[in-house]
């Protein structure tokens, strides 16, 4: 236990922290996480979680993006958006990479856009981001806040590892940390019983305008 502890990546001292081990199957992979109870005052910190890779003995943590991940989340937007089909053609790539790149910085470094990152010694096998926005209450939501998952990736080769699980755990905990009351995505046929086995529903209410 005092292995992984302190194998943790956080800003808040470990003696804030009042957490113990606990066991879980995600995905068919056994998985060991630390639960913690946090300093309410310093909520913008994520605890890492330490998780063990299926079948193998190395290790993945999930922790928050930080500006030196900035070139990496670009790169696995970029290879996202081309496996999706929709990436532009390749007169307007650079242009589009420059201002994805553009986008993550700002966004990133200002607070508005987050990002979470999956990793094994020292290489990022996954993402995950969120941006949170205000609409006028609704009945649902009195708050009004909601948030909008974006670049939920794996790369392939660590696919069914549990990896995707993870990062919205974190998403998740996050969220409910805000008060918002509504979370929502695109998504892949692949991707929907990831979130359904959350409690995610499809919707057909929503049209969109594009120019």
């Amino acid at each position: 236990m005092e292995r992984f502890a302190s194998e943790n990546v956080s800003t808040i001292s470990l003696t804030r922290l009042l957490s113990h081990a606990m066991i879980a199957l995600v995905n068919g992979t056994i998985s060991l996480f630390l639960l913690a109870q946090r300093d309410t005052r310093q909520l913008d910190h994520t605890v890492s979680l330490i998780f063990l890779l299926g079948g193998e003995s190395s290790m993945f943590q999930v922790r928050l993006a930080t500006p030196d991940d900035i070139d990496t989340l670009v790169q696995l937007r970029l290879v996202f958006l081309q496996e999706l089909g929709t990436l532009p053609p390749d007169s307007q790539r650079e242009r589009f990479a420059k201002a994805t790149d553009a986008y993550i910085r700002e966004k990133l470094l200002n607070g508005e856009f987050l990002a979470w990152v999956a990793e094994s010694e020292g290489r990022i096998l996954g993402t995950s981001g969120l941006v949170f926005f205000g609409r006028p209450p609704v009945k649902e939501n009195f708050s009004g806040q909601e948030a909008y998952i974006m670049n939920m990736y794996t790369c392939p080769e660590y696919r069914g590892q549990g990896i995707a699980t993870a990062l919205l755990r974190e998403i998740l905990l996050r969220v409910k940390q805000t008060g918002g009351r509504r979370i929502w995505l695109h998504t892949t046929e692949a991707g929907k019983p990831l979130y359904e086995k959350t409690g995610f529903v499809s919707s057909t209410s929503e049209m969109e305008l594009l120019w």
